[in-house]
């Protein structure tokens, strides 16, 4: 009795070393699994905060592509207004010059000369206006 008793301790102090080792061995893989957690956790966090970067500058870059948008829709709109004017001023010029023929009168050819010049200056506004919406549409292909 005294031998079986001998041997189911030792069969206990057996199978807790076992246990023992095995538990040892489950704490390293937890530790190794903890470990791969944290750096998991810590590049999560640099890829959030790289995304939020991104989108914020996305945002920045879509506002400033609105903003030409707007500058170049009202260039166009300008342009356009240009055109009108230039040629309501070159029908006037034009009826200016048939009266100072018909009349030969010196005050027609003085507001002759200054139609004239009104149409020169919106003429030159007008390619002014043109180039910037170049230059906007140039910005934009290249944004």
């Amino acid at each position: 009795s005294l031998a079986r008793v001998s041997a189911l301790l030792e069969q206990g102090r057996q199978e807790r070393y076992e246990l023992q080792h095995r538990v040892d061995e489950l704490m390293a893989e937890l530790g190794q699994v903890d470990s791969k957690l944290t750096t998991s956790t810590t590049e999560l966090g640099r890829v959030t905060k790289k995304l939020a970067t991104t989108q914020a500058q996305l945002q920045a870059e879509k506002s400033v592509a609105e903003a030409s948008q707007q500058e170049l829709e009202q260039s166009n709109k300008e342009i356009v207004s240009l055109r009108e004017h230039i040629s309501f001023l070159e029908l006037q010029l034009k009826a200016e010059r048939n009266r100072s023929e018909a009349s030969g009168a010196a005050a027609g050819s003085r507001q002759e000369s200054q139609l004239q010049d009104m149409v020169h200056r919106l003429q030159t506004q007008l390619r002014d206006s043109q180039e910037r919406c170049k230059e906007l549409a140039k910005l934009r292909r290249q944004e």
